[in-house]
């Protein structure tokens, strides 16, 4: 092999490394930004839900799932309709976009007996784009002689 046809093979091995580390680099990149997102929104609508407690003294009935589908990897629109359960409404929570599919889920037994009652916020979330979600995102709230409170940590999962 002479010396152009090896350097230009060199280059070329060389560019399409340099392309393959960046488009890795781009999907770590949008992974973080969905489950950041994802985070952040369990974390709100689990706020809300325990100030919604605070007036009824009891945490809502579990939510359908808005939206319907997970998304595939992209933020959907969504209407004040999809957000019309109890849980939804108490927490006065209704984005116009989602990202990832979220939901209310009252547990029909605390995992942990100092609890009177507890659930969790769930998003899942597809960021690969192929319709199965690929993570679960978690916000749990567990209540105890009438006060609830949000755990202190998002549980974060990637799926198989």
């Amino acid at each position: 092999m002479n010396v152009p046809t090896t350097l230009a093979a060199s280059l070329t091995l060389a560019a399409a490394t340099l392309f393959g580390a960046r488009q890795v680099e781009a999907r770590r990149d949008r992974t973080a930004a969905a489950l950041l997102a994802a985070a952040y929104a369990t974390q709100d609508l689990a706020s809300a839900l325990v100030a919604c407690s605070d007036e009824t003294h009891k945490l809502p009935p579990t939510s359908r799932k808005v939206p319907g589908d997970v998304p595939r990897g992209l933020d959907i629109p969504t209407s004040d309709a999809d957000w019309d359960d109890v849980a939804f409404r108490c927490a006065d929570y209704h984005p116009v976009r989602a990202g990832f599919q979220l939901q209310w889920s009252l547990l029909a037994m605390p995992t942990r007996p100092f609890l009177d009652t507890e659930g969790a916020v769930i998003a899942l979330v597809d960021v690969d784009g192929d319709g199965r979600p690929d993570h679960t995102v978690k916000t749990m709230i567990g209540c105890a002689q009438g006060l609830c409170e949000i755990a202190p940590s998002v549980d974060i999962e990637r799926l198989p």
